[in-house]
């Protein structure tokens, strides 16, 4: 398996994302993109 790395506009990632399993099928690319939940703690 190979990897790939694309650089977007913040905001743009999801746009990207859909453009990419649009154009390509499921079996030849996994689009991911990598999210981290932030926790806010409230005083």
């Amino acid at each position: 398996m190979e990897w790939y790395v694309l650089f977007v506009e913040s905001g743009k990632e999801e746009i990207v994302k859909n453009w990419l399993n649009f154009y390509f099928d499921k079996q030849s690319l996994h689009a991911l993109i990598p999210k981290r939940k932030l926790v806010e703690k409230t005083l």
